[in-house]
Parts: structure tokens; sequence; C-alpha cells
């Protein structure tokens, strides 16, 4: 593989992984009011 594309992959797997920690969290936040 491309160094590149493999750059553009992994931004884009840790920007997914990070957005559903905060869909995750936010869960939690919300069912512990």
């Amino acid at each position: 593989m491309q160094p590149l594309a493999c750059v553009v992959y992994y931004n884009i797997l840790l920007y997914n992984i990070i957005y559903y920690y905060k869909i995750y969290y936010y869960k939690i936040y919300y069912y512990k009011i």
C-alpha cells in the first residue's frame, strides 16, 4: 500500500473510533441523569 493511502485510512479509522466513543459516552452520561 502507498504511505498516503495508509495515512488517509488510519485518519478515517481514528475519526470513526472517536465519533463512536463520543456517542457511547453521551449515552452513559444521559442515562445517569
